[in-house]
């Protein structure tokens, strides 16, 4: 409870005339319970709690929940590529109202492991930080096939399998040798048109192949696979 006190003083005469001089104080005294509404300078706010939701090749969304602080100021997301995320690291964005408790982060390399952590600030200027999340954003693969390891099923056969092209292509060009640096200079050793998977047979018994896909629109390269490598028996 506020209590006000108005004191009134009175002056001294000059000469035969009396000079009134009216000077009002106002004094405000303070419960326990003011101290309270003004706010602790050492209150901290309760952390919030962090996860991911969405995950694509170059953004990871966040959602958290919200802080119930009566003194909130304001949730700042941070980020990095270590396990260990403080204010030390680069902050990707401020968020000044309590509600707003989602964040997309964009901008990311594709195929990197990222950590996330959300600080939470009063008026005090106190804070708590939240949990860290962590996720491996997905790889682009815009431009990329992804060839499985081959899967043998005779002294000289074998079955290719690779994921499909984004892009428009006219055919997939197989490649194979006897040498890791299989590409486009060797000979193609099949055309697939529909599909993503292909038996190969005729190949020599043990050895050691290395196989590449490549996406073609008529004769240029739109999707390039990684190579791998089988030992036939």
């Amino acid at each position: 409870m506020r209590k006000m006190l108005e004191v009134m003083e009175i002056s001294v005469k000059k000469t035969n005339r009396v000079i009134t001089l009216g000077i009002t104080f106002t004094i405000i005294i303070l419960s326990c319970a003011d101290y309270e509404m003004i706010g602790d300078p050492d209150r901290t706010p309760d952390p919030v709690t962090l996860e991911i939701i969405v995950v694509t090749d170059s953004s990871v969304t966040l959602r958290w929940t919200q802080s119930k602080d009566e003194y909130f100021s304001r949730y700042v997301v941070y980020y990095g590529t270590d396990d260990i995320v403080d204010l030390n690291d680069k902050p990707v964005d401020t968020l000044s109202f309590s509600v707003d408790t989602v964040k997309t982060v964009r901008r990311l390399y594709d195929n990197k492991r990222y950590y996330f952590r959300v600080i939470v600030f009063n008026e005090m200027g106190n804070f708590s930080v939240s949990n860290i999340v962590d996720t491996v954003t997905k790889e682009n693969m815009k431009g990329k096939l992804k060839l499985a390891a081959p899967v043998i099923t005779d002294y000289d056969a074998l079955i290719l399998c690779w994921s499909k092209a984004l892009e428009p292509f006219d055919y997939y060009a197989v490649y194979a040798d006897t040498n890791p640096s299989v590409g486009t200079n060797d000979a193609i050793i099949a055309k697939v048109f529909d599909d993503t998977t292909k038996t190969i047979t005729g190949l020599t018994p043990h050895n050691s192949w290395w196989f590449r896909v490549y996406a073609q629109r008529d004769t240029v390269v739109v999707a390039t696979s990684n190579i791998v490598e089988v030992n036939l028996p």
